[in-house]
């Protein structure tokens, strides 16, 4: 019998898996516990509608080792009916599903002796108590994404490693093997990567980390060799005018040391990221970081020229806007570019309106414009109402706006040519949907003296 203080009481265990929280893949997580090695998830579906999970791994752990895996740090390993773990070549076990139930106040796990030869590290009868087994560890994906981002499979360090994962479920097996985990977020070109010593306030080296960065990079994101760095830190880049964004994962023993024993205090993230910052100070200060910034900027600047030149090639020889034999601009290709057609022809007064004032655009989500017009000029003012500006009419209803917030909708045309049947036609131009609600379309390419002169 051997009797375990767990980083957790039963209470805050239960309390915890009786929350919206658990994840089953979680358990993906063991392996983080001990060296890196191969490893065994089988997972099946026996007689009493239970699933069991048998975990192994190709080396040998010693016993202190294989308890970490139940230290009370991941919380879901309890999530089981009966768990068995391998101390001395047998079996251990306890009914965790009885101190879930009613969790006592300790953290105390008493694990019995049986009386029979342990075929596997740790096994999990009865796993996440229900008579269905979790979507989660089936779904093959999800489940290959989760061991790259949350364990050590995803480091650089070991993406050239020979280990692997075996996923089984119920006889279908899935082979992960490491992959560096930043390389789709960071892109495959333009990538900078450099290792910069780590120091703490006293001096002391602490570590190592490694920093990457590329244009394509979208947020800053902070690791250690096993997964995102928790608790993550609040603003804990400071950022000068500039500067990229920055992938970084913190190579220090004692961070390991402290994710196997259990999640690292927030004063000793703060500590590690405080050194971080130092170091990254040093990288964009150093001349292979600020020759890589001039090369990308170069390369931005090409790019730039060259997008600039088929710009130009475009309006030279693309299809033009004329009204009355006067160049407008080029056909409209998109929402943007009807709106500005919208305004030139406001300045024309080419709008086939009696009046037409546009007081104001929004680019942002809701309802384009507000504007006032008057029709004919027998006909009543329209003052301060929505105006919807899209390039086909259809892509009024596509996106979703509400009917009863729009009085006119200004297009470019529509999507086929054809009028759509649900519309009342007042003129060439000028159509009306009816149903519930109503409001009129304008449809600019359909305005008298307007051409479309065709290169």
């Amino acid at each position: 019998m051997i009797k375990l203080n767990l980083r957790r009481t039963w209470y805050e265990i239960s309390e915890y898996l009786n929350s919206n929280d658990p994840n089953p893949l979680r358990i993906a997580e063991l392996v983080n516990r001990v060296p890196p090695c191969c490893w065994t998830f089988e997972f099946t579906f026996e007689g009493t509608k239970r699933t069991n999970v048998w975990i192994d791994c190709d080396s040998t752990i010693a016993d202190d080792d294989a308890r970490l895996l139940i230290n009370g740090s991941l919380e879901e390993v309890f999530f089981t009916d009966t768990l068995y773990l391998r101390q001395a070549g047998r079996y251990l076990a306890e009914d965790t599903s009885k101190l879930l139930q009613e969790p006592p106040s300790s953290n105390l796990i008493t694990l019995r002796n049986l009386d029979r030869n342990a075929d596997y590290l740790l096994a999990l009868k009865g796993f996440w108590q229900s008579n269905s087994t979790p979507p989660e560890i089936q779904q093959n994906p999800d489940i290959r994404s989760y061991f790259l981002e949350n364990t050590w499979l995803g480091s650089p360090d070991f993406a050239d490693s020979d280990y692997y994962i075996r996923w089984i479920v119920f006889g279908t097996e899935e082979l992960i093997r490491p992959e560096n985990r930043y390389e789709t977020k960071l892109g495959f070109a333009d990538n900078f990567t450099t290792q910069a010593n780590l120091y703490n306030t006293n001096g002391d080296h602490i570590g190592q980390a490694s920093f990457q960065t590329s244009p394509s990079l979208e947020d800053d994101e902070i690791y250690n060799t096993f997964g995102p760095l928790v608790p993550k830190p609040k603003n804990w880049l400071n950022r000068s005018r500039g500067d990229p964004r920055w992938i970084i994962e913190i190579g220090s023993q004692t961070l390991k040391q402290a994710v196997v024993q259990g999640k690292p205090t927030t004063k000793h993230i703060n500590e590690l990221v405080e050194s971080v910052e130092k170091a990254k100070v040093s990288v964009i200060d150093s001349d292979c970081f600020q020759n890589y910034k001039q090369d990308i900027r170069r390369k931005q600047l090409i790019i730039a020229a060259n997008r600039l030149k088929e710009r130009q090639k475009r309006a030279q020889t693309g299809n033009k806007v004329i009204f009355k034999d006067r160049p407008v601009m080029l056909v409209p290709s998109n929402e943007n570019e009807v709106l500005v057609l919208l305004c030139k022809l406001e300045a024309l007064h080419a709008l086939p309106f009696h009046e037409f004032f546009l007081w104001e655009y929004t680019s942002r989500a809701g309802i384009d414009a507000i504007a006032s017009y008057q029709i004919k000029e027998t006909d009543v003012q329209y003052m301060f109402k929505a105006i919807e500006v899209e390039y086909h009419f259809e892509n009024f209803f596509d996106h979703g706006h509400p009917h009863n917030q729009v009085d006119l909708v200004i297009c470019w045309d529509f999507r086929d040519g054809e009028v759509p049947l649900e519309l009342r036609q007042h003129s060439e131009y000028l159509f009306e949907y009816r149903n519930h609600e109503s409001f009129f379309i304008l449809v600019l390419s359909h305005i008298p003296n307007l051409q479309v002169e065709r290169s």
